[in-house]
């Protein structure tokens, strides 16, 4: 249920105003901002503008970078404070993976169409960008260690899984899907609602077809427009109930579903699905503590961070 690579292109400048110091002039040598010491120079942030862009737009697409490496070189920072390497292999794996399979374009739904893609719509140098994905899997490595000193093992984390499995009942779901993608055809902004009826009828279709008894899982690999989930027999995996993507009508689907169970075709604001709730395990309730726990962990750094300043 976690994803291997989580990125956010627009890091908040306010995020490390606190922390900088901004430098002025022209000069490509010249320094643009350091922060204890981390300097970023003016040539760092270089970056050719996209085919018919705007000159104003330079401006802030040098605020976006100066503040992501800012923010990158802080993160490598405290990892080197924790000790922490990446081994090579696991890098050219982790890009071999986003290559594979590009990263989310912004939605439950959608990814870019190549690495390439999403670094060139995000301002990245290929360089740059393993530097992030370099923190995120030396991130991942403390947080694995920080699980590990502080989950309870043997019968201790049995019995505090059991403790809190049944409120996990209650506030989380496992779904599958199988989707018709409407926003993203050719013909939505022309006709959306010639597409929208192509999209209910190809439901309609499959949903016969499981009520028949054909496989869900081979209906996902055959119908599904959710290139993210298709390949996994449509899981979306564990979400709060009112934590998944597709809106309200989604949400309510699946709360009404028995575990196994599929849906009619419903609609959202993205497309038509058929929904499938999963049975939870108990993998995936302390999947669910592991990742409630990281998050709270991530956060901190991010405080620890964002209160890193000159003289502190």
């Amino acid at each position: 249920m976690k994803p291997m690579y989580k990125l956010s292109a627009a890091v908040s400048v306010a995020f490390l105003m606190p922390i900088m110091v901004i430098r002025g002039g022209e000069s490509a040598d010249k320094v643009a901002a350091d922060i204890n010491g981390i300097v970023i120079y003016e040539k760092e942030l270089a970056y050719p503008l996209p085919p018919g862009a705007f000159e104003s737009e330079a401006g802030k697409i040098r605020d976006l970078r100066l503040a992501r490496l800012l923010r990158s070189r802080l993160v490598a920072r405290f990892l080197q404070q924790e000790k922490i390497t990446v081994a090579t292999v696991a890098i050219e794996q982790a890009w071999a993976k986003l290559h594979a399979n590009p990263p989310s374009a912004g939605c439950a739904c959608c990814r870019y169409s190549s690495l390439e893609a999403f670094m060139e719509t995000n301002y990245f140098r290929p360089d740059e960008f393993r530097a992030e994905l370099t923190n995120e899997l030396g991130l991942q490595q403390y947080l694995d260690r920080q699980w590990k000193l502080a989950y309870p093992a043997g019968d201790a984390g049995k019995k505090h899984l059991e403790q809190e499995k049944p409120r996990l009942q209650q506030e989380y779901g496992k779904a599958s899907h199988i989707f018709f993608n409407v926003i993203q055809n050719p013909d939505y902004a022309n006709d959306p609602d010639k597409v929208l009826q192509q999209a209910h009828a190809r439901a309609e279709a499959v949903w016969q077809r499981l009520r028949k008894g054909e496989p869900f899982d081979r209906l996902v690999k055959e119908s599904s427009d959710d290139a993210g989930s298709k390949d996994r027999g449509g899981l979306l995996g564990c979400a709060p109930l009112y934590g998944f993507q597709f809106g309200p009508a989604f949400t309510k689907t699946l709360t009404e579903l028995q575990p196994g169970t599929y849906s009619q075709p419903i609609e959202s604001a993205w497309g038509v699905h058929i929904i499938r709730r999963e049975p939870m395990s108990d993998q995936d309730y302390l999947d669910i503590l592991r990742e409630n726990f990281e998050n709270e962990l991530r956060n901190k750094i991010e405080k620890q961070l964002d209160a890193t300043g000159p003289g502190k």
